[in-house]
């Protein structure tokens, strides 16, 4: 019977640019506000890249038809804030926030694709992969889900590689400027200080089938962090000279054999209840948590 074990399975990970935790890639860019725009911090961290490469191994001429390889992919710590203060204490300060409740419901959710999205579709069963379903007209794809084709056998060789690609680079953006509505008329606030970050369990599974169980045979997890603080003269903001706990990093674990231990989420890998990572944030953006007040305030930022 044709069978893949952890064995028969190499993961291989890397940051675009090199090892280096303190990527120049995750830097802030700043763009100043002008008339009623508001400005932006935009961050768009370096690209993690994976390659699963796997070895099927069965009897010659043994079906594999519809098998289907892939990556998935678990969001497990989400921080996103952002606190504005006007260019005096007398101009009063707000807070911002798209991580906690009432704004976010929970932390953990899929990173997966939207239907429709680009070539993205779930060809064999529901959305569990973080790339869409697609037959593999070849033994090396790109990032897809990938499937053996309804009458794929096993070779006179005895076995079949199969090499699937895994990539992502988080990107968030914040508002340079809140108006602060505790003043009539409402006073500009600037951007003074933000945290944004993710953690993530990527595994690399396997399903022998429609409607059989997906393996996790690999596992590994990475984040990426912003922590920044910004100064404010006449108008224009810029970023200020780094503070103790500032950090602009990604980190990226050893790959291990099968599915995660972690208690947070070692249960829901294949979970199809999950909430979609990127439904959960824009329901968030369309109702954060904001508070403002009359004076500089040292907001209670932990969730």
């Amino acid at each position: 019977m044709s069978n893949v074990s952890q064995r028969d399975v190499v993961v291989t990970t890397w940051m675009e640019n090199g090892t280096n935790a303190n990527l120049s890639q995750a830097a802030i860019t700043l763009t100043q506000s002008t008339g009623t725009n508001m400005g932006e911090a935009a961050m768009t961290g370096p690209w993690i890249k994976a390659v699963g490469t796997m070895t099927v191994r069965g009897t010659p001429g043994e079906s594999v038809g519809f098998w289907r390889f892939g990556f998935i992919q678990l969001k497990f710590i989400t921080d996103d804030w952002a606190h504005y203060r006007g260019e005096t204490q007398a101009k009063g300060s707000v807070f911002f926030a798209i991580d906690r409740p009432p704004a976010r419901a929970q932390q953990l959710c899929r990173d997966t694709y939207t239907i429709g999205q680009g070539n993205d579709f779930p060809v064999l069963g529901p959305i569990i992969f973080y790339d869409g379903d697609q037959q593999m007209i070849s033994t090396t794809v790109g990032r897809v889900a990938g499937f053996l084709a309804a009458d794929a056998k096993i070779p006179a060789t005895g076995s079949i590689i199969v090499n699937v690609l895994f990539s992502d680079s988080p990107s968030r953006a914040y508002d340079l400027i809140q108006l602060n509505e505790k003043f009539i008329p409402a006073q500009r606030n600037y951007l003074y200080s933000l945290q944004t970050g993710a953690a993530f369990c990527t595994m690399f599974a396997l399903q022998k089938g429609p409607g059989q169980p997906i393996e996790v045979l690999k596992t590994f997890q990475w984040n990426v962090r912003w922590r920044a603080h910004f100064r404010t003269t006449g108008g224009v903001v810029q970023q200020a000279p780094p503070k103790a706990g500032d950090v602009l990093d990604m980190n990226v674990s050893q790959v291990f054999d099968g599915p995660p231990i972690d208690p947070r989420f070692r249960q829901f890998a294949t979970d199809k209840t999950l909430p979609v990572c990127n439904d959960l944030m824009q329901k968030a953006y369309a109702n954060p948590v904001r508070k403002t007040s009359t004076r500089w305030e040292d907001w209670k930022v932990g969730h």
